[in-house]
């Protein structure tokens, strides 16, 4: 599952934001982090990354949008996956697989309203966190260790699948021309794969994509082994009705 879209510029500050607004997205992280596990610090750097905590971001190259840029089909797959577990029963009910395994929505107008869903900073913030504890096992599997905050972050943005390859090329063969191994990516992610028309290594692509994050293997959630053990699904969190009902409703900052 991609999620190909340029990272935002962390450092600014979206036109015409709040004090007011950046603490209500940053109050969906924190419910969000309590939620389902994941590390609060980690799906705050990764929101900063992705969106520069704007709830309705839209990618100009992809589909991906909202706080965490999730694209349509990665979205609607977690939501179907996972949105049970964190309350969203009503819309993960909608969503069935076809026969190539991927997620449909019969109803074009139900899939809409599951789409903008994204730009609801607390359901965005929850399926961040449930998509980091998919990720951060799918990585503990490929590589027999905890993943670093920054190869979450690669996960976030090419998958689980394409993270868990580029930590063994970074590994096996750092030279290689890193655009080749991910085409798809680096059609849509220029200023990753590529600098002043050269096509990056995948050791500056590595780097590239950990430079926001710890360096230190740590496992994923706040819990210890033990707590993360013992609670394998996360809670529901309680959403508000306007939350949950008006997902339709103008982006807010």
């Amino acid at each position: 599952m991609f999620l190909f879209r340029s990272p935002a510029d962390p450092q600014t500050r979206p036109s015409g934001a709040t004090e007011a607004g950046i603490g209500r997205v940053v109050q969906a992280i924190q419910s969000a982090a309590r939620a389902t596990g994941a590390g609060f610090d980690y799906l705050l750097r990764t929101a900063h990354r992705e969106s520069s905590l704007q709830p309705a971001a839209q990618a100009p190259t992809s589909s991906a949008r909202g706080l965490y840029q999730f694209i349509d089909s990665t979205w609607l797959t977690m939501m179907r996956d996972e949105g049970r577990k964190l309350g969203l029963e009503r819309y993960a009910a909608q969503i069935g697989t076809n026969s190539a395994g991927q997620p449909v929505v019969a109803d074009p107008a139900v899939r809409r309203e599951i789409l903008a869903l994204r730009d609801d900073p607390q359901i965005s913030a929850l399926m961040a966190g449930a998509f980091t504890n998919r990720n951060a096992q799918d990585l503990r599997s490929a590589t027999g260790r905890n993943p670093t905050e920054g190869e979450l972050y690669m996960a976030h943005f090419l998958g689980s699948g394409g993270a868990a390859r580029l930590i063994t090329l970074n590994q096996s063969n750092p030279q290689a021309v890193a655009a080749r191994a991910f085409p798809d990516a680096a059609g849509a992610n220029r200023s990753i794969f590529f600098e002043n028309g050269r096509p990056r290594t995948v050791a500056e692509v590595y780097a590239a994509l950990a430079s926001g994050g710890s360096s230190e293997a740590r496992p994923a959630t706040t819990l210890g082994a033990g707590q993360a053990a013992a609670r394998r699904q996360p809670a529901p969190m309680r959403l508000s009705r306007t939350a949950a009902a008006a997902p339709g409703r103008p982006s807010r900052a």
